[in-house]
């Protein structure tokens, strides 16, 4: 599901915190997507994921097909769907995958045993989520789906937004400072304070909900560009609250 460059890569992360105009944050979201839209890259798709430690009893084979297919359920598929299960090294994985033409969508739930003595064994159990869409629209409506089912599920953890475009040829520093400049200035993001050099470009803002913590600061909103050679492409993501692609 994530893709590995071959070749030169070079990368420019900036990390942003952006203020909030309301409670749930809503309206900066779709601002992001509009921000995104507008600056006319090629070839967008945009990824919605979540992942967390489930906080509920031992889940049989059953229970996790039953979880998996209610999920789904949910996100609207209910059929066309593959549904599989593997087991190895003490983890049990139920996976259920559908392919469609604009959008691709995994659903998963991973349990780990490790056994504490002879009579015990600790298991702990993970939800993945990840949907693929072949256009921007839709990408916030699903982000808010996913939301509410790791809330309801009662997960602890911060459902990512990932919108991705490429544009023609090897960006600059210059060029790739300026995008990011021009997207930041899109989203209203308020900088205070900022470091930039030759790979990584940083920015903290002033944040109330949905962040992320590195390196002891807030962030928010990631922005990464990396260069792939063999198709003489910038690929170009732009990620909340934080970054889970490969880049």
């Amino acid at each position: 599901m994530k893709k590995v460059l071959v070749g030169l890569v070079l990368i420019l992360w900036v990390l942003a915190g952006i203020q909030l105009w309301n409670l749930y944050g809503v309206r900066d979201q779709g601002k992001i997507v509009e921000a995104f839209h507008s600056s006319d890259f090629m070839n967008t798709k945009s990824v919605v994921e979540g992942s967390g430690r489930l906080n509920t009893a031992y889940l049989s084979l059953s229970g996790r097909k039953t979880m998996v297919q209610d999920i789904a359920n949910i996100l609207g598929i209910h059929e066309n769907y593959t549904l599989t299960e593997t087991y190895e090294d003490g983890q049990a994985k139920t996976v259920l995958h559908v392919k469609a033409k604009q959008a691709e969508t995994t659903i998963q739930i991973i349990t780990r045993e490790q056994k504490r003595d002879a009579n015990i064994i600790d298991t702990k159990q993970y939800l993945l989520t990840e949907i693929t869409l072949y256009d921007l629209d839709s990408a916030l409506g699903y982000k808010e789906i996913l939301d509410k089912i790791y809330e309801d599920y009662r997960i602890e953890t911060e459902v990512s937004l990932n919108l991705i475009g490429t544009r023609p040829g090897r960006m600059t520093l210059s060029e790739r400072n300026n995008m990011a400049d021009l997207l930041l200035e899109q989203i209203e993001g308020k900088v205070v304070s900022e470091h930039r050099d030759e790979e990584l470009f940083t920015i903290y803002a002033k944040l109330i909900k949905d962040y992320d913590m590195r390196s002891g600061e807030p962030v928010n909103i990631n922005i990464a560009f990396n260069y792939d050679e063999s198709q003489n492409l910038t690929n170009v993501y732009l990620s909340t609250p934080i970054i889970r692609e490969d880049y």
